[in-house]
């Protein structure tokens, strides 16, 4: 409690009883109580819904797990923070109110499918530097149809700094699950990390232009390709095309959590679930086979400038690896989406809400990562009624047809 908090950053909270991340709320006038949202309870990964209160007395350490916009701060940003570098003690802790609401759905990974995964990262290759390996990388990657593509560098949009682009070229298109337990080694999957930082505007006039922006590149399926897209427009001049927002399918087919709105001006607040939310939601995927923000694995004890740091560990290679290489099987679960205009109308919003706004606009943008862009709203609760409708006009013809018999 004794750094400054934006509104929008996520926080790594340590008690005498647990840790815990959530997203910065507030924090009251006396800087004894810190109020988050979104809260999971780690290691049972219990979730709980509305504000979640700490307060100083319990609080070992904070971390900001996710920086958000704060290299972006200029006068009149909302910061909160506090002076007193110590945490204080003797201070009662009110309880806070802990509502839980669903896990995960039930959909856990078939043991093969779990071993399969654990084995991909022999099937890595780094690619820094514009030469022979890196024109074999992208020819191979623009002879598949669907690939998986993530990001990772400093609060990414314009003003961040690109440094990783992830891209996972699987061949399990139309293979069913259950044969994956028939590979006996994950040859199938070639799994690529572009160092952006290191070969500069070089890597996309070479090749990774022509993926990202043109009509026939593979299809890119990503979890949240907004700051991507805003990222790469600003900075690279690249208009990515050709994209299968999971976020964007996962709220059509999956009905998002929402409340009053307390901000803002809007009638609700329409929640997006994060990519680790929808791995263990949609796949019952383990903690062990995601990237998880953990003060034990080195990463988040330090800025997202790790991320620029050379030469790459083992341990950040499966961080952003781990990004990736589950999006073609999480795309599969959520396949139905695609045929929805509903979903094509997102993914279009989804790439220009933040790229075609001002600088200021794209700031307050940023710190709301965690919500569904307000322009796809009305169409989200359009098509979500519309199939409490339809489910509802097909129970009423059953019950018909049961009275008639």
């Amino acid at each position: 409690m004794d750094k400054n908090y934006v509104k929008g950053q996520k926080l790594f909270i340590t008690t005498e009883e647990a840790t815990y991340d959530g997203t910065f709320h507030s924090m009251d006038d006396e800087r004894n109580r810190l109020t988050v949202k979104d809260v999971v309870k780690h290691s049972s990964e219990d979730s709980f819904d509305g504000l979640f209160h700490f307060y100083r007395s319990e609080i070992l350490n904070v971390q900001i797990m996710d920086p958000v916009a704060s290299a972006w701060l200029t006068p009149g940003t909302e910061i909160v923070g506090n002076k007193n570098t110590s945490i204080m003690r003797g201070v009662q802790a009110p309880s806070a109110v802990r509502v839980p609401f669903a896990r995960r759905g039930n959909n856990d990974m078939p043991r093969d499918m779990y071993k399969y995964y654990q084995n991909l990262m022999q099937n890595l290759k780094v690619i820094d530097e514009v030469g022979n390996n890196f024109d074999e990388a992208v020819a191979e990657i623009m002879s598949h149809s669907i690939v998986g593509v993530s990001a990772e560098g400093t609060l990414l949009g314009r003003r961040g700094k690109l440094s990783w682009i992830n891209v996972c070229c699987p061949e399990l298109t139309g293979v069913k699950e259950e044969s994956i337990q028939s590979l006996n080694c994950p040859s199938h999957v070639k799994l690529y990390l572009f160092d952006v930082a290191l070969m500069g505007a070089a890597a996309f006039s070479k090749g990774l232009r022509s993926f990202l922006e043109e009509e026939d590149s593979p299809r890119k399926v990503i979890h949240d390709c907004r700051l991507f897209s805003d990222c790469l427009y600003h900075q690279f001049d690249i208009k990515l095309q050709n994209v299968l927002d999971t976020q964007v399918a996962d709220s059509l087919v999956n009905f998002p959590r929402m409340r009053p709105a307390e901000e803002r001006g809007l009638e609700k607040l329409v929640f997006a679930r994060s990519l680790n939310s929808c791995l263990g939601y949609t796949l019952g995927l383990p903690r062990d086979l995601t990237y998880q923000a953990n003060i034990n694995d080195g990463f988040l004890q330090k800025s997202l400038e790790i991320w620029y740091q050379r030469p790459l560990t083992a341990l950040m290679a499966k961080a952003m690896t781990f990004q990736s290489i589950y999006l073609i099987h999480l795309w599969n679960k959520l396949l139905k989406a695609e045929s929805l205009s509903a979903f094509r109308l997102g993914v279009e919003i989804y790439l220009s809400c933040v790229r075609d706004v001002d600088d200021d606009t794209a700031f307050l943008m940023a710190n709301y990562y965690n919500l569904v862009p307000d322009e796809f709203i009305p169409i989200l609760m359009n098509y979500h009624h519309q199939q409490r409708q339809t489910r509802s006009s097909y129970g009423k013809k059953q019950s018909a047809r049961v009275v008639k018999e």
